[in-house]
């Protein structure tokens, strides 16, 4: 696997699909955080739920996409983190990192997520 490193401790850029999110060498689990191009969160989940993966996703409130119920029902818990319209939710790098890409068009949520299990 192709892994990059970047800022923070842990943290790695890597194609998602060719991951399989193995168990730490302490034989935990790894913890992901994943906030994906909101067109592949279907191929995504499955791919998660395949791997046993256990984390948080970053999503757009859509009820219209096919994934979207199936998120909802297979998700621990489920907290919105902005509201249509807000501009500092997603910011560019910057400087002081105050660079928005713009406002979200939809409310955008995080569900957490277990299939370890």
């Amino acid at each position: 696997i192709s892994r990059l490193p970047v800022s923070g401790e842990g943290c790695v850029a890597v194609n998602v699909f060719s991951y399989t999110f193995p168990l730490r060498a302490d034989k935990s689990e790894e913890f992901v955080y994943v906030n994906p191009p909101w067109p592949i969160i279907s191929g995504l989940w499955a791919h998660l739920r395949q791997c046993k993966a256990t984390g948080v996703m970053v999503f757009p409130k859509t009820p219209s996409a096919v994934w979207f119920g199936d998120v909802l029902s297979s998700a621990s818990w489920v907290r919105t983190l902005a509201k249509a319209g807000d501009k500092n939710v997603f910011l560019q790098p910057s400087r002081d990192y105050k660079s928005s890409v713009g406002p979200v068009p939809w409310d955008v949520l995080a569900a957490r997520f277990d299939f370890s299990r």
